[in-house]
């Protein structure tokens, strides 16, 4: 067995390996967006194109400028797309494509200006608001339009890349990373840390772009990446079961899961155990988390672990139910989500899950997320919604899910760290800012901090790859992705 210092070592060693040998080439840098973590973050490494906006006085000029600007991005704010109808033939002429955000138009939309513009290149990129959940439409859009591709900045679903590629789509795939604002490695990790053939990898990274701007493919010796002896803890993970199709707004690969299947990925991505949320909890807590599990467990139960889901709302069966739940072996702590449940992390119904934590002597993990434009339940989750309770209870670990969610609430999950020592945050969700983890390990101490992927919401390699890539020191990476976890979970795993 390798020394877990050596595991570390060997895994940050062979994704960067993979990471320098592929041709990378970014369709979706923009250099003029404001950085959230400024001095924490890294710089552009890898070559990208030059973007410009669609402008109406670019019309008759695109031949002079082609060398200059490589695509050209619609912005609403100068017109309607058909204002723009005289410059679309240019762009065709001279393999300029159009990159479209996902949230300016809709999809119906979309899919009528491709058809009537079979020549010109488009390129669908992630909005402010996630694809993970217009992953449908997307898939569809991708089949239906020949003319159509896909950024992969924020193309976090889990297995993306290789579903894509298995339904004939991995053509369409064009590395993207929406630096610097968010970090590259983001949607790098998929690519390198995974079983794709080198070919395919080489296509994603840069040469499926190259194909839509007529330069010349390059296809450097392969580099195989090689997972590292599992040691990792994924603290923040959810499971459907096989079939349960309707819970979720998009698909999940372990609809089609057998036990075996989690095992290959986990291995995959060094991941020693995960700590599951059934997804059909979030709907229906009658059950209990371990109904949902039985098939892992019995398979491997020394990889599987779970949360217990409170409900606000619940009666005193529900707690009753609860507290025979949280004796289960398997069973490492508590589950909250205000947004979820739409109540308030502050209101009066949270403090008996409170004192269930304190008397079993369980963590409680809960969601936490900033103000949203689009959300707005989300302000239940607010991290200083949680401080009644803080203030009263300091004894038991408390995480902070998600580490506050988004950029907006960054201070105040700090503040909240700061003031309440037995807090800490995971790394779960789709915060992929530039520098978010050197700066919380710079703010909070890496001690503080757990490796977690919200898998299956999102795919662990988005999470894991940005840990790998950081600036941190290999003791403190160790840390985060596996001893922060046993110190908190000592007595559940």
């Amino acid at each position: 067995m390798q020394d877990l210092n050596e595991r570390v070592r060997l895994l940050r060693s062979v994704y960067n390996e993979v990471k320098a040998a592929l041709p990378w080439l970014d369709a979706s840098v923009w250099e003029n967006d404001k950085i959230s973590f400024e001095g924490f973050n890294q710089n552009i490494a890898t070559p990208s194109v030059r973007a410009a906006n669609l402008d109406l006085s670019l019309e008759g000029r695109l031949p002079i400028l082609k060398n200059k600007i490589h695509i050209l991005r619609f912005n609403p704010l100068n017109g309607p797309l058909d204002s723009f109808r005289n410059i679309f033939p240019e762009m065709s002429d001279n393999n300029i494509p159009l990159t479209i955000l996902h949230t300016n138009i809709g999809f119906d939309d979309i899919r009528r200006f491709a058809s009537e513009n079979p020549r010109l290149k488009i390129i669908l990129e992630s909005g402010p608001r996630k694809i993970l959940y217009a992953i449908k439409e997307i898939k569809n859009l991708l089949k239906q339009c020949d003319n159509v591709y896909l950024c992969t900045y924020n193309f976090c679903n889990w297995y993306g890349h290789e579903e894509s590629c298995r339904i004939g789509l991995g053509n369409k795939l064009l590395f993207g990373s929406h630096m610097p604002e968010y970090i590259a490695d983001a949607s790098m990790g998929p690519v390198i840390i995974s079983d794709l053939d080198w070919e395919t990898k080489c296509d994603i990274a840069g040469n499926n772009l190259r194909r839509l701007l007529g330069i010349t493919l390059l296809y450097p010796p392969e580099v195989k990446y090689k997972p590292v002896e599992a040691f990792v803890i994924d603290s923040h993970a959810h499971n459907l079961q096989y079939g349960n199709g309707d819970i979720y707004k998009m698909p999940t690969p372990d609809l089609k899961f057998q036990p075996s299947d989690w095992i290959q990925y986990m291995d995959l991505c060094s991941v020693d155990k995960m700590f599951l949320i059934p997804g059909e909890m979030l709907d229906n807590t009658a059950e209990g988390s371990v109904n949902y599990l039985k098939d892992v467990l019995d398979y491997r139960e020394e990889r599987f672990y779970f949360y217990e889901i409170f409900d606000p709302s619940g009666d005193h069966i529900h707690i009753e139910k609860l507290k025979i739940s949280l004796q289960h072996p398997h069973c490492i702590g508590i589950k909250i989500h205000p947004t979820f449940h739409k109540t308030d992390a502050d209101d009066d119904s949270y403090e008996s899950v409170y004192r269930i934590a304190e008397e079993l002597n369980k963590p409680i993990m809960t969601h936490s997320w900033g103000i949203s434009s689009y959300n707005h339940e989300q302000y239940r989750s607010h991290p200083d919604r949680f401080r009644r309770y803080l203030k009263n209870f300091r004894k038991n670990p408390f995480i902070l899910g998600h580490a506050g969610g988004r950029p907006s609430s960054f201070e105040a999950t700090l503040a909240v760290c700061r003031d309440f020592s037995n807090v800490y945050v995971d790394l779960a969700g789709d915060y992929y800012n530039n520098g978010l983890i050197d700066i919380l390990a710079s703010r909070i101490g890496a001690g503080r901090i757990l490796f977690a992927s919200d898998v299956n919401w999102m795919d662990t390699r988005c999470n894991l790859a940005p840990v790998l890539a950081s600036g941190l020191s290999d003791k403190d990476v160790l840390k985060i992705l596996r001893l922060n976890a046993l110190k908190i979970f000592r007595d559940g795993i």
